[in-house]
């Protein structure tokens, strides 16, 4: 377990090292993204500049919902952005390079990739809830923690995303949009959404346990809620891996 870890900090330090000959390109990217995620925020702050409130929730709300979304989604790309590469890896046969190695295939590919713009991703967040989401340094602590179960939860969505190509394997395109409607989705507030979108949310895409709960508990904590949040974490965990392992049995039997 110890030799484990070791390896995995090696792959994370490795990742962050290969920034330095970069670091003017890496401050480029982050500081783009920031003005997409200030763009994108300034949709909200027009819309309840109109309309003050939707159900109880404010501007504020939406605030520390949207910065905890920014950052969970940016820890997860800069970690573990190898689980966007899964489809390409299957597709041209490089995810062998994986298998024939003593470890574990499922950490390793994780950690294999980061994306440097989502520095700019997971500096929003803390910046956002600062300036406008009235946040007390004293809550910085539990915001935190709940933006650390929402990358996992985001994290464990994109492996389980991309290891469809496992069994379509003509598809690389179709993972890519399922990622790109889990951040769309993570990114709004789930009041005036159909039922079936709710439905999606909370199962297929979950969206939902990756904003919307922990932006609940950013209103003030409810143990039935933190439950709910840590049983979705350990099984949306638990379900990517099963799902990845299954595909890769599928892979390595040839069936593929």
């Amino acid at each position: 377990m110890k030799r484990q870890i070791s390896y995995l900090w090696a792959l994370m330090t490795a990742n962050m090292k290969s920034y330095n000959a970069e670091r003017k390109r890496l401050f480029v990217m982050a500081l783009f993204m920031m003005i997409q995620n200030a763009m994108f925020f300034g949709l909200w702050v027009i819309f309840f500049q109109t309309v003050g409130d939707l159900k109880g929730w404010k501007l504020v709300d939406v605030t520390r919902m949207f910065g905890l979304a920014a950052s969970a989604i940016g820890l997860s790309l800069f970690f573990f952005n190898g689980a966007r590469t899964l489809a390409y890896r299957v597709m041209d046969d490089s995810i062998d390079s994986f298998l024939t190695r003593p470890r574990k295939a499922l950490p390793m590919l994780l950690m294999s990739s980061s994306s440097p713009a989502s520095l700019g991703d997971i500096t929003f967040g803390p910046l956002l809830w600062l300036t406008l989401g009235e946040v007390p340094l004293s809550l910085f602590p539990w915001f935190v923690l709940l933006t650390l179960f929402s990358a996992l939860i985001f994290t464990a969505a994109t492996l389980m995303m991309f290891s469809i190509v496992f069994w379509l394997k003509t598809s690389s395109r179709f993972p890519e949009q399922l990622f790109e409607m889990l951040i769309i989705l993570s990114s709004n507030i789930l009041h005036g959404q159909p039922f079936g979108v709710k439905a999606l949310m909370f199962t297929i895409i979950p969206a939902g346990f990756i904003s919307y709960l922990p932006a609940q508990l950013m209103r003030g904590f409810d143990p039935l809620l933190f439950g709910i949040l840590l049983v979705a974490t350990v099984f949306y965990a638990a379900l990517a891996a099963y799902i990845f392992n299954a595909g890769l049995r599928r892979y390595v039997r040839g069936v593929v």
